[in-house]
């Protein structure tokens, strides 16, 4: 019988990549003496440049959508004519 997992395989995966990231970029910090101003400045930027870049895409995929169902009712428009 298969034993049932506590956590799966993919998560298990990502939350270990975060523990890696997490470690290298505290070795980095210890070695080059990065102030935390520095530090949470680069973070915020960050997160405000991934942000801006999900709201564009989730913008895009709205327009498109929107295009396209435009684009259903203008045929189905010109076929009932």
């Amino acid at each position: 019988m298969a034993k049932k997992r506590l956590l799966s395989h993919k998560l298990r995966a990502t939350l270990t990549l975060v523990l890696i990231a997490g470690a290298a970029l505290y070795a980095l910090v210890m070695s080059y003496n990065i102030s935390t101003e520095e530090l949470l400045s680069f973070f915020l930027g960050t997160l405000l440049f991934l942000g801006i870049i999900l709201l564009s895409a989730v913008a895009i995929v709205i327009v498109i959508r929107l295009l396209a169902a435009g684009l259903r009712r203008l045929r189905g428009s010109n076929d009932r004519d």
